[in-house]
């Protein structure tokens, strides 16, 4: 969940992510009690304006109060100058439909329909790279997960890991896809980011990675490396979509 370190679509994402664990994680026993079987991410996150005037630098973000998820998101944008209100998706509707904020940023297209956020919403901002992407761990208790068999066990983990998380990805860009163009057809304007506003967003972002690959060292893991890795297999993953 790093800035600007996961993909637009959560089905190559997620499979990318599992890759990952399984290369530099998997015998870290990380979780104590329980066993890791599956991961998936969220489809990647937009910037949206609740006035007439789109986000398209760095100084729109530091003029305005925005609402951002608590961590890489808030943390990048108050690097801004920007007055950000932190908090859950869930507190969203109440904070924009009491007009307490200019715009927000942290969550995708499904997202505001979920949340009914369209009704407020002027326009969205997309960046290629995205400043965050939420992902999220599919966990067992080992005393749980001993009680199977062998052959239950080989059958679970056939159909979770990297297949779990491009099923459940693949549902998400569905329905983020979904959202956008019905969004989009009720009047919220789309513009693309420039690459100025992405890589000014970028070096905000950067000590949150800096901070994370220190924390890798600690536990004798090349954090650089790890990251590599995860975009090289995202990289790899939209080849293949795109062909």
């Amino acid at each position: 969940m790093l800035p600007f370190v996961g993909s637009s679509k959560a089905e190559i994402a997620g499979p990318a992510l599992w890759e990952t664990y399984q290369k530099f994680f998997a015998g870290k026993n990380e979780y104590g009690d329980a066993k890791l079987i599956a991961v998936y991410a969220s489809s990647g996150n937009e910037f949206f304006s609740l006035n007439d005037s789109p986000i398209e630098s760095i100084e729109d973000i530091g003029s305005r109060k925005m609402w951002g998820l608590p961590g890489v998101v808030a943390n990048t944008l108050k690097g801004t100058g920007s007055s950000v209100v932190a908090g859950p998706a869930v507190q969203m509707l109440e904070i924009v439909s009491k007009g307490v904020v200019d715009g927000y940023a942290g969550v995708p297209w499904g997202s505001v329909a979920a949340f009914k956020l369209g009704d407020y919403t002027k326009s969205a901002t997309e960046l290629h790279a995205k400043l965050f992407q939420p992902t999220f761990s599919f966990l067992i208790s080992n005393a749980k997960w001993d009680k199977f068999s062998a052959e239950d066990q080989a059958a679970i983990m056939n159909v979770m890991g990297a297949d779990y998380a491009q099923w459940v990805g693949a549902i998400q860009d569905k329905v983020n896809d979904g959202a956008r163009a019905a969004l989009m057809e009720s009047g919220i304007d789309v513009v693309t980011g420039s690459d100025e506003l992405e890589n000014g967003l970028r070096e905000l972002g950067q000590p949150i990675t800096d901070a994370w690959v220190a924390k890798m060292s600690d536990m004798g893991i090349d954090g650089q490396a790890v990251i590599d890795f995860y975009l090289e297999r995202i990289a790899a993953g939209e080849a293949v979509m795109a062909k």
